[in-house]
């Protein structure tokens, strides 16, 4: 499924900083947001329904350019990696799983090469206050995020975060809790008390440019409240299911009380930039340790 594009302006994204499962089914004839913004998202193809948990439904598109908005310059380029599952594949793995799968020994890797090479992984939070001139950041800052809240990145990626003292974002889908396949709240919770950040994902990772406005509040809405009264803490980060947004979507996750929004356009970051439109790069199983270190400045 192809989006046309009537208009769009390029953002330049190559930064660093220095100094300074199943989706939602749409209710029958609920009014669709009308964008009233250039559409700008990629999908990603399907993952394979994981067992004990929600699957996902197919759904492609046609990337395009990440929409300028003022912001406060930046000198440096800081990347926001985005990584999914974490565990070894069978040699018959589908493009799907290795395009959304990232093998332990990668990532063991991956980290070990960010440490040897004098990069330090930060927060969002961080990574906004230097945007925004009320932080220095490191002058390589690197993020690193983990969507849907998969079972095997607590198992997997976790233990090698903590032994390397790195810290991560971990986009959770709050109604997949507690599927054998995803997260459990001890899980949750555990993640969060290791010095990780926990964010939002929405109720149902549902692609919310084709939900009725109603909807979109609801998912970002009872998502956020769910996480916070579970856990005690503030959601203050957000990813677009899918990397599906558009102007409304983003003003509804603006009102929700979110202090950021990543797509999955694949870019770095550099201002100027909305704090609700931050690019990320994806990492994949097949990516040698070379590829990986072409995605850092």
């Amino acid at each position: 499924m192809k989006h046309g594009v009537s208009r769009w302006l390029p953002l330049i994204v190559l930064l660093g900083v220095a100094g300074c499962g199943s989706q939602a089914q749409q209710s029958p004839g609920a009014s669709l947001l009308t964008p009233t913004i250039t559409p700008v998202f990629l999908l990603p193809a399907p993952l394979a329904n994981p067992a004990g948990g929600p699957g996902r439904a197919a759904s492609s598109a046609t990337p395009s350019a990440l929409a300028v908005a003022p912001g406060v310059t930046v000198t440096s380029a800081v990347p926001i990696l985005m990584y999914h599952q974490i565990k070894d594949l069978p040699a018959n793995a589908s493009a799907d799983d290795l395009t959304w799968t990232v093998s332990p020994k990668s990532l063991d890797a991956q980290l070990g090469f960010l440490a040897e090479n004098g990069y330090a992984t930060i927060s969002l939070d961080q990574l906004l206050d230097g945007l925004a001139g009320r932080a220095t950041l490191p002058p390589k800052a690197v993020v690193l995020t983990f969507d849907d809240g998969w079972k095997t990145q607590y198992i997997n990626a976790l233990p090698l975060l903590k032994q390397r003292k790195q810290t991560a974002t971990f986009y959770v889908v709050s109604s997949y809790i507690g599927y054998s396949a995803y997260f459990s709240w001890a899980m949750v919770q555990e993640i969060q008390e290791s010095g990780m950040t926990i964010a939002g994902h929405t109720v149902d990772h549902a692609s919310l440019t084709g939900l009725s406005l109603a909807q979109v509040e609801r998912e970002l809405r009872d998502s956020k409240t769910a996480l916070e009264q579970k856990l005690g803490l503030t959601v203050a980060h957000f990813a677009y299911p899918n990397g599906a947004y558009n102007d409304a979507v983003v003003e509804a996750v603006k009102h929700a009380g979110y202090r950021s929004a990543t797509t999955i356009n694949p870019l770095s970051v550099k201002n100027p930039v909305s704090p609700y439109l931050l690019p990320r790069l994806r990492v994949s199983y097949q990516a040698t340790l070379a590829d990986f270190a072409k995605k850092l400045p």
